[in-house]
Protein backbone atom coordinates (compact mmCIF):
# COMPACT_ATOMS: atom_id res chain seq x y z
CA UNK A 1 0.00 0.00 0.00
CA UNK A 2 1.34 3.39 -0.72
CA UNK A 3 1.25 5.98 1.81
CA UNK A 4 0.22 9.68 1.88
CA UNK A 5 3.12 11.15 2.96
CA UNK A 6 1.75 14.93 2.43
CA UNK A 7 -1.10 16.45 4.04
CA UNK A 8 -1.60 19.00 1.20
CA UNK A 9 -0.35 19.81 -2.19
CA UNK A 10 0.19 22.78 -4.40
CA UNK A 11 -0.27 21.79 -8.23
CA UNK A 12 0.62 24.63 -11.30
CA UNK A 13 -1.24 23.26 -14.59
CA UNK A 14 -3.75 21.61 -12.55
CA UNK A 15 -6.46 22.35 -15.40
CA UNK A 16 -5.79 19.37 -17.86
CA UNK A 17 -2.89 16.73 -18.44
CA UNK A 18 -1.12 15.51 -15.65
CA UNK A 19 -1.65 18.06 -13.16
CA UNK A 20 -5.64 17.56 -13.44
CA UNK A 21 -5.35 13.59 -13.10
CA UNK A 22 -2.86 13.65 -10.50
CA UNK A 23 -5.14 15.56 -8.62
CA UNK A 24 -8.07 13.21 -8.82
CA UNK A 25 -5.49 10.53 -7.73
CA UNK A 26 -4.72 12.33 -4.39
CA UNK A 27 -8.27 12.98 -3.99
CA UNK A 28 -9.26 8.91 -4.58
CA UNK A 29 -6.50 8.34 -2.39
CA UNK A 30 -7.72 10.65 0.75
CA UNK A 31 -11.27 9.21 0.43
CA UNK A 32 -9.81 5.53 0.11
CA UNK A 33 -7.97 5.91 3.58
CA UNK A 34 -9.82 8.62 4.89
CA UNK A 35 -6.29 11.10 4.67
CA UNK A 36 -7.03 14.86 5.42
CA UNK A 37 -5.77 16.39 2.42
CA UNK A 38 -5.83 20.20 1.45
CA UNK A 39 -5.45 20.61 -2.42
CA UNK A 40 -4.49 24.27 -4.18
CA UNK A 41 -4.85 23.70 -7.82
CA UNK A 42 -3.47 26.60 -10.21
CA UNK A 43 -3.62 27.20 -13.67
CA UNK A 44 -4.82 29.71 -16.69
CA UNK A 45 -8.14 28.41 -17.05
CA UNK A 46 -10.33 28.91 -14.08
CA UNK A 47 -13.09 27.69 -15.36
CA UNK A 48 -11.79 24.26 -16.00
CA UNK A 49 -10.44 24.45 -12.20
CA UNK A 50 -13.70 24.91 -11.10
CA UNK A 51 -14.67 21.80 -13.15
CA UNK A 52 -12.01 20.11 -11.43
CA UNK A 53 -13.14 20.96 -8.20
CA UNK A 54 -16.54 19.46 -8.47
CA UNK A 55 -15.43 16.31 -9.50
CA UNK A 56 -13.33 16.31 -6.58
CA UNK A 57 -15.96 17.40 -4.46
CA UNK A 58 -18.43 13.97 -5.73
CA UNK A 59 -14.95 12.12 -5.48
CA UNK A 60 -13.63 13.36 -2.07
CA UNK A 61 -16.34 15.40 -0.15
CA UNK A 62 -13.84 15.80 2.91
CA UNK A 63 -10.93 17.46 0.91
CA UNK A 64 -10.10 20.37 0.88
CA UNK A 65 -9.65 22.84 -2.45
CA UNK A 66 -8.46 25.99 -3.23
CA UNK A 67 -8.57 26.77 -6.91
CA UNK A 68 -6.60 30.04 -8.33
CA UNK A 69 -5.46 32.05 -11.56
CA UNK A 70 -1.73 31.22 -11.50
CA UNK A 71 0.65 31.89 -15.28
CA UNK A 72 3.70 31.09 -14.22
CA UNK A 73 5.20 33.75 -16.67
CA UNK A 74 3.74 36.29 -14.80
CA UNK A 75 6.29 38.24 -12.23
CA UNK A 76 7.55 36.79 -9.11
CA UNK A 77 5.24 38.62 -7.17
CA UNK A 78 2.38 37.16 -8.33
CA UNK A 79 3.56 33.77 -7.92
CA UNK A 80 4.39 34.26 -4.41
CA UNK A 81 0.85 36.06 -3.39
CA UNK A 82 -0.86 33.12 -5.17
CA UNK A 83 1.03 31.11 -2.87
CA UNK A 84 0.24 33.06 0.04
CA UNK A 85 -3.40 33.13 -0.57
CA UNK A 86 -3.79 29.52 -0.67
CA UNK A 87 -1.66 29.48 2.73
CA UNK A 88 -4.17 31.65 4.47
CA UNK A 89 -7.08 29.09 3.45
CA UNK A 90 -5.59 25.66 3.57
CA UNK A 91 -2.65 26.33 5.94
CA UNK A 92 0.09 24.77 5.96
CA UNK A 93 1.64 23.45 2.24
CA UNK A 94 3.84 20.56 2.41
CA UNK A 95 4.41 19.51 -1.62
CA UNK A 96 4.59 22.02 -4.29
CA UNK A 97 4.57 20.13 -8.11
CA UNK A 98 5.98 22.16 -10.72
CA UNK A 99 3.71 21.24 -13.37
CA UNK A 100 3.03 23.85 -15.93
CA UNK A 101 4.12 23.35 -19.56
CA UNK A 102 3.59 24.01 -23.00
CA UNK A 103 5.45 22.02 -25.92
CA UNK A 104 5.46 24.33 -29.21
CA UNK A 105 5.30 23.62 -32.95
CA UNK A 106 7.85 21.30 -34.80
CA UNK A 107 10.76 23.50 -35.81
CA UNK A 108 13.86 22.83 -37.14
CA UNK A 109 16.93 25.20 -35.50
CA UNK A 110 17.34 27.77 -38.00
CA UNK A 111 13.90 27.55 -39.81
CA UNK A 112 12.70 29.96 -42.19
CA UNK A 113 8.84 29.15 -42.24
CA UNK A 114 8.62 30.49 -38.24
CA UNK A 115 11.08 31.98 -36.56
CA UNK A 116 12.45 31.76 -32.90
CA UNK A 117 9.47 33.58 -31.60
CA UNK A 118 7.57 30.41 -31.57
CA UNK A 119 10.10 28.95 -29.07
CA UNK A 120 10.09 31.94 -26.64
CA UNK A 121 7.10 30.90 -24.75
CA UNK A 122 7.74 27.45 -24.44
CA UNK A 123 11.37 28.73 -22.46
CA UNK A 124 9.62 31.38 -20.89
CA UNK A 125 7.02 28.65 -18.78
CA UNK A 126 9.03 25.52 -18.83
CA UNK A 127 12.07 26.74 -17.60
CA UNK A 128 11.96 30.28 -16.18
CA UNK A 129 8.45 30.04 -14.90
CA UNK A 130 8.94 26.24 -13.14
CA UNK A 131 12.20 28.12 -11.62
CA UNK A 132 10.44 31.22 -10.43
CA UNK A 133 7.52 28.88 -9.08
CA UNK A 134 10.22 26.80 -7.56
CA UNK A 135 11.97 29.78 -6.11
CA UNK A 136 9.01 30.93 -4.31
CA UNK A 137 8.30 27.58 -2.80
CA UNK A 138 11.39 27.03 -1.31
CA UNK A 139 11.59 30.87 -0.05
CA UNK A 140 8.11 30.08 1.68
CA UNK A 141 8.64 26.95 3.11
CA UNK A 142 11.73 28.01 4.60
CA UNK A 143 9.71 31.04 5.73
CA UNK A 144 7.34 29.41 7.42
CA UNK A 145 8.86 26.21 8.90
CA UNK A 146 7.26 24.09 6.16
CA UNK A 147 10.44 21.82 6.35
CA UNK A 148 10.64 21.69 10.49
CA UNK A 149 6.97 20.14 10.38
CA UNK A 150 6.96 16.48 10.94
CA UNK A 151 5.65 15.97 7.56
CA UNK A 152 8.71 18.14 5.82
CA UNK A 153 8.18 19.79 2.33
CA UNK A 154 8.25 18.69 -0.88
CA UNK A 155 9.66 20.18 -4.55
CA UNK A 156 8.20 18.12 -7.35
CA UNK A 157 9.26 18.87 -10.97
CA UNK A 158 8.29 17.63 -14.00
CA UNK A 159 10.67 17.00 -16.56
CA UNK A 160 10.32 15.06 -19.80
CA UNK A 161 12.27 11.99 -21.83
CA UNK A 162 12.76 14.46 -24.17
CA UNK A 163 15.50 16.33 -22.17
CA UNK A 164 17.88 13.48 -23.22
CA UNK A 165 17.77 15.86 -26.61
CA UNK A 166 14.80 15.41 -29.53
CA UNK A 167 14.97 16.80 -32.75
CA UNK A 168 12.56 19.35 -33.90
CA UNK A 169 11.78 20.49 -30.45
CA UNK A 170 14.77 21.80 -29.02
CA UNK A 171 13.20 24.47 -26.92
CA UNK A 172 11.58 21.68 -25.16
CA UNK A 173 14.04 19.56 -24.80
CA UNK A 174 16.59 22.66 -23.54
CA UNK A 175 13.51 23.66 -21.14
CA UNK A 176 13.57 20.03 -19.60
CA UNK A 177 17.17 19.24 -19.61
CA UNK A 178 17.78 22.57 -17.76
CA UNK A 179 15.16 22.00 -15.37
CA UNK A 180 16.38 18.74 -14.49
CA UNK A 181 19.91 20.67 -13.43
CA UNK A 182 17.97 23.57 -11.65
CA UNK A 183 16.32 20.65 -9.90
CA UNK A 184 19.87 18.51 -8.89
CA UNK A 185 21.14 22.14 -7.64
CA UNK A 186 18.26 22.74 -5.44
CA UNK A 187 18.64 19.27 -4.31
CA UNK A 188 22.09 19.49 -2.79
CA UNK A 189 21.04 22.91 -1.52
CA UNK A 190 18.32 21.60 0.63
CA UNK A 191 20.04 18.46 1.55
CA UNK A 192 19.55 17.87 5.39
CA UNK A 193 17.08 20.57 5.97
CA UNK A 194 13.80 18.81 5.34
CA UNK A 195 12.97 19.93 2.33
CA UNK A 196 12.74 17.05 -0.13
CA UNK A 197 13.16 17.14 -4.33
CA UNK A 198 12.14 14.56 -6.87
CA UNK A 199 12.34 15.13 -10.40
CA UNK A 200 9.73 13.02 -12.69
CA UNK A 201 10.73 12.07 -16.22
CA UNK A 202 7.23 10.94 -18.09
CA UNK A 203 7.33 8.93 -20.95
CA UNK A 204 4.48 9.22 -23.22
CA UNK A 205 1.15 9.41 -21.40
CA UNK A 206 -2.14 10.40 -22.98
CA UNK A 207 -2.28 14.65 -22.49
CA UNK A 208 -2.47 17.15 -24.60
CA UNK A 209 0.41 18.14 -24.45
CA UNK A 210 1.67 15.13 -26.87
CA UNK A 211 -1.79 14.20 -28.52
CA UNK A 212 -0.97 15.20 -32.01
CA UNK A 213 1.99 13.31 -32.28
CA UNK A 214 2.02 10.44 -34.73
CA UNK A 215 4.16 8.20 -32.99
CA UNK A 216 3.69 7.39 -29.28
CA UNK A 217 5.70 4.18 -28.39
CA UNK A 218 4.65 2.38 -24.88
CA UNK A 219 1.98 5.13 -24.45
CA UNK A 220 -0.21 4.48 -21.10
CA UNK A 221 -3.62 6.41 -20.19
CA UNK A 222 -2.84 10.03 -18.33
CA UNK A 223 -5.55 8.03 -15.09
CA UNK A 224 -2.45 5.35 -14.98
CA UNK A 225 0.46 7.98 -15.45
CA UNK A 226 -1.14 10.11 -12.42
CA UNK A 227 -0.71 6.78 -10.26
CA UNK A 228 2.97 6.04 -10.89
CA UNK A 229 3.65 9.90 -10.66
CA UNK A 230 2.06 9.83 -7.08
CA UNK A 231 4.10 7.06 -6.10
CA UNK A 232 6.87 8.36 -6.39
CA UNK A 233 5.73 11.57 -4.72
CA UNK A 234 4.52 9.50 -1.76
CA UNK A 235 7.47 6.95 -0.77
CA UNK A 236 8.75 7.01 2.51
CA UNK A 237 11.92 9.66 3.38
CA UNK A 238 10.47 12.16 0.83
CA UNK A 239 9.97 10.54 -3.00
CA UNK A 240 12.43 9.36 -5.43
CA UNK A 241 15.48 11.45 -6.64
CA UNK A 242 14.75 11.27 -10.11
CA UNK A 243 11.68 8.87 -11.14
CA UNK A 244 10.81 7.80 -14.57
CA UNK A 245 7.14 7.44 -15.38
CA UNK A 246 6.69 4.88 -16.04
CA UNK A 247 9.28 2.77 -14.67
CA UNK A 248 9.23 -0.13 -17.64
CA UNK A 249 10.44 0.47 -20.51
CA UNK A 250 11.46 4.15 -19.81
CA UNK A 251 13.87 3.51 -17.12
CA UNK A 252 15.73 1.25 -18.72
CA UNK A 253 15.77 3.22 -21.78
CA UNK A 254 16.77 6.16 -19.75
CA UNK A 255 19.86 4.20 -18.82
CA UNK A 256 21.26 2.99 -22.13
CA UNK A 257 20.55 6.70 -23.35
CA UNK A 258 23.04 7.80 -20.98
CA UNK A 259 25.74 5.23 -21.78
CA UNK A 260 25.53 5.02 -25.50
CA UNK A 261 27.97 6.60 -27.57
CA UNK A 262 26.89 10.49 -28.76
CA UNK A 263 27.66 9.17 -32.23
CA UNK A 264 25.20 6.52 -31.95
CA UNK A 265 22.44 8.64 -30.02
CA UNK A 266 22.45 11.18 -32.62
CA UNK A 267 22.16 8.44 -35.51
CA UNK A 268 19.65 6.47 -33.82
CA UNK A 269 17.16 9.67 -32.35
CA UNK A 270 16.21 11.61 -35.94
CA UNK A 271 15.27 8.43 -37.29
CA UNK A 272 13.20 7.88 -34.38
CA UNK A 273 11.35 11.22 -34.75
CA UNK A 274 10.71 11.52 -38.49
CA UNK A 275 7.77 12.13 -40.12
CA UNK A 276 6.31 14.18 -36.58
CA UNK A 277 4.05 16.77 -38.42
CA UNK A 278 3.66 20.02 -37.67
CA UNK A 279 1.57 20.59 -34.46
CA UNK A 280 0.12 23.49 -32.39
CA UNK A 281 1.07 24.77 -28.83
CA UNK A 282 -0.40 22.66 -26.42
CA UNK A 283 -0.70 23.20 -22.51
CA UNK A 284 -1.18 20.96 -19.74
Amino acid sequence: MVKQVYPSYFITGASSGLGRHLALELAARAAKHNWPLSLALTARRLELLEELKKEIAALAPAVRVKTAVLDVTWDDDAIWRVITECHAELGNLHCFVVNAGIAATARMIGASDRNFAVERPVLATNLIGAMATTDAAVRYIRENGINKTPEQAHIVGISSFSSLGVTNRSSYSVSKAALERYLDILRMESAGQGIHVTTIIPGYIDTPINQHRPHRPFLITAEAGAVAMANAMTVRGGGAGNALVPWWPWAIMWTVFNWIPKWLYFWYVPRMTKGHEPDQAKRD
